[in-house]
């Protein structure tokens, strides 16, 4: 008796939001598993936060997993979750020192669409709410939560 072959499929894509211009990126890799229909990804950022008279500097990474429903592709509607550690950065270049570092922790989850228009271009749009805790080195810590909208351009492999 023979074992089935699995059959994976990846996707790597790419945050426009993130981009804001050309001063930063958000980069996800997913892995789908079809028998249960679930995209498992990995991710990476780093963007400039501030600009002028400071530098800020954002790097982060991130896990996600997505469920979609109906179907056992990467298309189609579906429904998701992420955890998320990033690390802020600013410097004053006028005083030449650096203000604050800080660590922010989070979860979210997402709702959304992933749609195929040709070939193996997909394109992911998608809304969630998340809630972070943000530790500083020279403020007081705090939480926070959001409403997020984002949008993914990638490609399956």
């Amino acid at each position: 008796m023979s074992t089935p072959a699995i059959l994976l499929t990846h996707a790597l894509s790419l945050s426009i939001p993130s981009t804001d211009g050309v001063r930063g990126a958000r980069v996800l890799y997913e892995q789908f598993l079809p028998e249960h229909r679930l995209a498992i990804g990995v991710g990476a950022e780093l963007r400039e936060s501030a600009m002028g008279d400071y530098t800020g500097i954002r790097s982060g990474v991130s896990g996600t997993v997505r469920w979609f429903w109906r179907r056992a592709t990467m298309t189609g509607w579906y429904v998701g979750g992420s955890v998320y550690a990033d690390g802020d950065f600013t410097h004053d270049d006028t005083d030449h020192r650096w203000l604050s570092t800080a660590l922010t922790l989070g979860v979210g989850g997402e709702f959304g669409y992933r749609f195929q228009p040709w070939r193996d271009l997909i394109v992911t749009p998608c809304v969630g709410l998340e809630v972070h805790r943000d530790f500083a080195t020279r403020m007081p810590d705090w939480t926070r939560g959001g409403f997020t909208a984002g949008l993914e351009v990638g490609w399956l492999f």
